[in-house]
């Protein structure tokens, strides 16, 4: 028994480096972490570890099998400030969603006015009041460095004119990589049944010059304004209507488009990413959710409602 037991001691760490030595199934492992904070971990293990968790191919690998996971969610009413609500977290992402916690407690009471305008992998935009006017700032609450950056002045759109029957609808929103440079602003107008926009983009040099975009909308009166501009969606924004459509703007090309909505849907609704090109819609009607999906040959409904799910094809 001592025999098997001394062959036994020798052949574990010989099969241990035989798998490790091995750079396809180390990746495999490693695949399968399942926490971003265990993968940084093993890649200070050796040179080698760090060469395999640091290839381009394989985080991408790694962030389709282990997508980012909710740390927390924002909460706040009228004339308060945002509150910083953490979800339970297993034991990995617990000093990260701690972290996260202490940031943005700091951020937000230091100024109560300060709203955040969009969110995008771990990073906010926030606008807050100073000295009589509306500046913007960065949060990356994650980082361990100063988190808050202020940006600077965003401009105003060149080609305003003075009469207007809506006033400037501004939208600034993050890139989907890190850093400064590629944070976007989009100021929409409409002067009666004209619709205009300028977008400009943040660079290390500050805003560059804006592109614009010039179109006409069927409204049922030129008195008729949007209601807001919605987060971007495959590089378009979307103003709401309330009208059965969504006017969208592509911001590569600069030009408007419009989207049919469907049928009872007004004004009530978000949209956010599907796979490759497509685009899902929520509308609420009290506790009724519907997500509808728009591909690109058809429309599909997922119907929520009180527990109960039915998919019906459009």
């Amino acid at each position: 028994m001592d025999g098997d037991r001394r062959l036994l001691a020798v052949a574990a760490p010989a099969s241990a480096a035989a798998v490790l030595g091995n750079d396809d199934l180390l990746r495999e492992i490693l695949l399968r972490l399942g926490f971003p904070t265990c993968l940084v971990h093993a890649a200070l293990v050796s040179k080698r570890w760090l060469h395999h968790a640091s290839n381009p191919a394989f985080l991408r690998r790694f962030c389709e099998r282990n997508p980012p996971r909710v740390l927390g969610v924002f909460a706040c009413y009228p004339g308060t400030p945002y509150k910083y609500l953490p979800l339970p977290q297993p034991p990995e992402l617990a000093a990260l969603s701690r972290r996260a916690a202490s940031s943005f407690d700091g951020a937000f009471t230091a100024n109560t006015y300060q709203r955040v305008v969009h969110c995008r992998n771990s990073r906010l935009i926030t606008v807050f009041l100073h000295e009589g006017a509306y500046m913007h700032s960065l949060l990356e609450p994650l980082l361990a460095r100063e988190s808050e950056a202020v940006l600077p002045q965003t401009p105003l759109p060149r080609h305003l004119p003075q009469a207007l029957t809506q006033g400037v609808l501004s939208l600034t929103f993050l890139p989907k990589d890190g850093g400064h440079n590629g944070i976007t602003l989009v100021s929409l107008w409409k002067v009666w049944r004209e619709v205009r926009a300028e977008v400009c983009v943040l660079g290390s040099g500050g805003w560059g010059v804006p592109t614009t975009a010039v179109t006409e909308v069927d409204l049922p009166y030129a008195e008729t304004n949007f209601i807001e501009m919605l987060p971007p969606v495959h590089g378009k924004v979307f103003m709401v209507t309330g009208l059965g459509y969504t006017l969208g703007l592509g911001l590569a090309t600069s030009t408007f488009f419009t989207l049919e909505l469907p049928v009872g849907v007004r004004s009530n609704y978000m949209l956010s990413c599907a796979e490759g090109s497509g685009i899902y819609l929520v509308s609420a009607d009290g506790f009724h959710l519907s997500v509808w999906l728009h591909g690109v040959n058809s429309i599909k409904l997922l119907l929520y409602r009180l527990g109960f799910q039915k998919t019906t094809d459009f």
